[in-house]
């Protein structure tokens, strides 16, 4: 009886007092702080679904996906302001891409062609290159 009894409390875990459990306020704000700073603004453009009709093959094809535009982390305020005043513009654009992209495009693993693509449609908006990276949160392709 005493084995189990010396055993349990040695298997149990230590209580925490409200000290070892409340963070320091500071150094939470300062890890918060530098999160922000490491994490790089995105502009979301939303759920694409495009359904386009190929009669000379007798096939539909239908794409849905969930785009994100991946900005340089020092991007300014005014700047990101600006995308979203451009949001549909950015989406024809978007649209436009995928339309000319080929069905193969669509099956290639990483959507290197695809992602390339809608980059480079997006980038022509702008005097500068000021896109880095297409992120797709959700992607769906099927042919009928």
């Amino acid at each position: 009886m005493w084995t189990l009894g010396m055993l349990l409390a040695v298997v149990s875990p230590p209580t925490l007092s409200a000290a070892d459990v409340a963070p320091n306020s500071e150094s939470s704000t300062q890890q918060q702080d530098e999160s922000k700073k490491m994490l790089r603004p995105t502009v979301d453009l939303g759920k694409f679904q495009i359904r386009e009709l190929h009669p000379a093959q007798g096939e539909t094809t239908r794409v849905t996906l969930t785009l994100r535009l991946a900005l340089p982390q020092q991007t300014s305020e005014s700047t990101l302001k600006i995308l979203q005043h451009w949001h549909h513009r950015l989406r024809d654009q978007t649209i436009i891409a995928i339309r000319v992209a080929n069905t193969s495009d669509f099956a290639e693993p990483g959507l290197k062609r695809l992602r390339r693509l809608i980059l480079l449609r997006v980038n022509r908006l702008f005097k500068q290159a000021l896109v880095e990276e297409i992120f797709f949160t959700e992607f769906a392709f099927s042919i009928e």
